[in-house]
């Protein structure tokens, strides 16, 4: 995949004397940053943690939003974070037998090659 969503931060005051009529509630979605596959196809990743409500505004306050970067191979999502909440990225993948890492949501298994016998289970999902 050569695009990439690298992360980042987002900001915005809430100020009630603006020219039009002022919000004082805003609808939030954060989604974490999704871990990333496993560098040798052994496991899927776990997708970021997702959170959703309504949060009230104060007038004059700044809120900043962090957006979680996807992870690289192998490896877990970053958090995203705004109004006090943390999504939790999701797990990462893993290369070697074993079972998934957890996260936001958690990775899958890797599978039984042949080679080695055991049975593995995919990560657990974090609450957020």
């Amino acid at each position: 995949m050569s695009n990439r969503y690298l992360g980042g931060f987002i900001t915005a005051t809430f100020n009630p004397l603006a020219p039009l009529p002022a919000p004082t509630s805003v609808d939030y979605l954060i989604v974490a940053g999704g871990g990333g596959a496993a560098q040798y196809g052994l496991a899927g990743a776990g997708a970021g943690g997702l959170l959703t409500s309504t949060f009230s505004l104060t007038a004059g306050t700044t809120y900043t939003l962090t957006v979680g970067a996807g992870g690289t191979a192998n490896a877990s999502g970053s958090n995203s974070t705004g109004f006090g909440l943390t999504a939790v990225g999701g797990g990462g993948a893993i290369n070697t037998l074993g079972a998934g890492t957890t996260g936001g949501s958690g990775s899958g298994a890797s599978v039984n090659n042949g080679s080695t016998t055991g049975t593995y289970s995919g990560g657990s999902g974090t609450s957020g």
